[in-house]
Parts: C-alpha cells; structure tokens; sequence
C-alpha cells in the first residue's frame, strides 16, 4: 500500500503557485522594466525579506503574492 502523504499535494501546488508568480512577473517586466522593482518589494514583504519567489516556503504565502503581483 501507497502511504498517502498530504505534504506531497502541497509542495506541488505550491511549486505550481510559485510558477505561475514567476509567469505573471515575467509578463509584466518584459511590457515595463520599472515594474521589477515594484515586484520584488511585493514578494520580499510577504516572504521574510527575501524577493526570490522560489523561496516561498508556504502556500498561503505564495496565493498572497500571487494576488498582489496580478493587481500590478
């Protein structure tokens, strides 16, 4: 029997959610470069001072950032 590992569902999504950051981020940097700056304080306030979303370690953080970069 397969252990059922409710962990294992989390970091995919939260490796999906941190995908779709870097998506929406690249999107919005490449129509406007002033906007990179305006991202990475996005990120870094709601992810301990880091602005590198690959360093997202919680899902809730991750679907928070992911709102704010959107309104962007």
């Amino acid at each position: 029997d397969e252990y059922f590992d409710v962990k294992d569902y989390e970091v995919n999504d939260l490796e999906n959610r941190i995908s779709e950051i870097l998506a929406v981020c690249k999107s919005k940097v490449s129509s406007d470069s002033a906007k990179r700056e305006e991202l990475y304080r996005i990120i870094a306030e709601n992810n301990d001072g880091r602005r590198n979303p690959n360093s997202i370690k919680e899902l809730a953080v991750a679907d928070k950032v992911l709102a704010l970069v959107k309104e962007v």
